[in-house]
């Protein structure tokens, strides 16, 4: 069963006091139980219901399109039927039979009038009947509001890319128009439509000069039309100035571990780049950001060479920039040229021949180099040769055929300056070089291959030997080794492939003494 309960009250329609009486049905199902006679196996009762919402259920006159939703539950089965009434008149606005247990009447319910609106449904399932109904309200007349805001809303000039952010606020639905205008000129900056109550035009204004502004939006929805506006104060702009000192400013180059001092001043605030370049050429030697003032780069600066030099620095602080230069002057010193000599090799048997003399230059003198290389140092130079080369050796420039200690001399000539250097070649008595050769088959039968040959090297020559082996004195050699070791053995060199007697010779040469030695080798028929 269900009970309905009436309950009234009084809203005022008009400036004049009047006022309406409303009425408000509740109708409210009340569930209730059969109990049957005690009996075994009883069936329980169906029981049924349903609850209704609207969508929107609020909103200015009209309000139409109105969507009714019913959400049926219970323990009824089959087949429902929905009754929608959206003024619950009696009259019903759609009837329909589905299986769903939810159902969505939509764009059914219009509301032309301002008022309190009672919706209702009506299903039925399984010879159930129960009822649900749900308030509309439609608002007597649409407003509509804006906010403005400037981000940010002040600054020094230039004050640029100023985001303007409008909040519309009413009951007034629908898209959303906004214009912009960033100085209240009449002239909008941006003009856009969308269905977002919120809306921020970024980087849109920009103000170049100092001064108050004014910016505005208007605002349009539902036919109808609003505006805001805010105020934008845009101060001078700050200032900064930076002064630059080099310590030392001059000296002899190289000048090296030149300080830099920066000095800033101004109005600006905040935190400071420094950027240093040592000779203005375009590429920063350091760069830091700091609180610090003055600030300065240690040891910065390495001039190598003479010259005025432009040191630069250029700082930013609170988005402006400045640049000061100071000078840096490197005053050309003394030029030197230094020379050494040495011969490879320095010392050795007589006759030393093939000895290489070898100068080195170093020195704050430039330019091309004049070398003059004189093997006994009597003043007759065996080679002059001018190169860019600070290191020369002169091969194989000296021969010496007596014993004794030789003065070698080299004269070099840089940059208007001259040197001489000198060094000793010591040369001794001539070196003995014996030499002894045997081969091994040194006689056979018919053809002999694989023949080894061995020297033996004996003497006071001294340093690296040099064998040389032609296994039929004909002047080939067919093997030519340099060792350290006083023996050598040629190993399997020689063949001899018919009868005779073959002479072989083997040569050595060591500290600049030579010797050859022969041996036989009998190949019988």
């Amino acid at each position: 069963m269900s009970n309905t309960y009436v309950s009234y009250s009084t809203h005022p329609i008009n400036k004049f006091g009047a006022f309406t009486l409303i009425a408000a049905v509740i109708t409210m199902a009340i569930p209730f139980t059969l109990i049957p006679a005690p009996q075994s196996n009883t069936a329980q009762a169906a029981n049924l219901f349903v609850d209704i919402s609207a969508t929107p259920s609020s909103g200015p006159a009209p309000l139409n399109n109105v969507d009714l939703t019913a959400t049926v539950s219970g323990t009824a089965a089959g087949p429902i039927t929905y009754k929608f009434d959206c003024t619950a008149d009696g009259i019903y606005d759609q009837s329909i039979t589905t299986e769903s247990q939810t159902f969505t009447a939509a764009d059914l319910c219009n509301y032309s009038n301002p008022g309190s609106y009672t919706a209702k449904v009506q299903v039925e399932r399984e010879n159930l009947t129960f009822e649900g109904t749900t308030a509309i309200l439609a608002l007597s007349s649409a407003d509509l509001f804006v906010d403005l805001s400037a981000d940010p809303s002040s600054g020094p000039a230039p004050l640029n890319n100023v985001d303007l952010t409008a909040i519309v606020s009413g009951t007034a639905t629908g898209n959303v128009t906004y214009k912009f205008d960033c100085t209240s000129d009449g002239s909008f900056e941006k003009v856009i439509t969308t269905p977002s109550t919120t809306f921020t035009a970024a980087d849109l204004c920009g103000y170049s000069s100092p001064g108050s502004f004014t910016a505005t939006v208007q605002v349009e929805r539902g036919g109808l039309a609003f505006q805001g506006t805010t105020a934008i104060l845009v101060t001078n702009p700050p200032t900064v100035t930076v002064s630059l000192v080099a310590d030392p400013s001059s000296g002899v180059e190289p000048l090296n571990g030149v300080d830099l001092t920066a000095n800033v001043s101004g109005t600006a605030t905040g935190p400071i780049i420094y950027k240093f370049d040592c000779t203005s050429d375009g590429t920063f030697d350091n760069t830091t950001t700091t609180n610090s003032n003055p600030f300065t780069a240690t040891d910065l600066c390495n001039y190598s060479v003479a010259g005025i030099f432009t040191a630069k620095v250029e700082i930013i602080r609170g988005g402006i920039s400045a640049q000061s230069t100071t000078q840096v002057q490197v005053t050309e010193a003394a030029k030197t040229l230094h020379v050494s000599i040495s011969a490879e090799p320095s010392s050795g048997h007589a006759p030393l021949t093939d000895v290489d003399l070898k100068a080195t230059v170093s020195g704050t003198a430039t330019g091309l180099i004049t070398y003059k290389f004189d093997c006994a140092a009597d003043g007759s130079p065996e080679l002059q040769i001018t190169t860019s080369n600070t290191s020369f050796t002169a091969t194989d420039l000296c021969d010496y055929e007596q014993t004794g200690v030789f003065t070698t001399r080299i004269s070099v000539e840089r940059g208007g300056l001259m040197i001489t250097g000198s060094g000793n070649v010591v040369v001794g008595e001539p070196a003995t070089l014996a030499l002894a050769v045997s081969a091994n088959p040194s006689f056979g039968q018919g053809s002999l291959n694989g023949v080894d040959i061995t020297a033996f090297v004996s003497g006071s020559a001294i340093g690296p030997i040099t064998y040389a082996f032609d296994c039929t004195a004909d002047g080939v050699f067919e093997q030519i080794v340099e060792l350290n070791t006083t023996s050598f053995t040629a190993v399997d060199l020689c063949s001899y492939s018919s009868p005779a007697v073959y002479t072989i010779k083997a040569g050595a040469k060591r500290g600049g003494a030579k010797v050859i030695g022969t041996t036989n080798v009998i190949v019988s028929p």
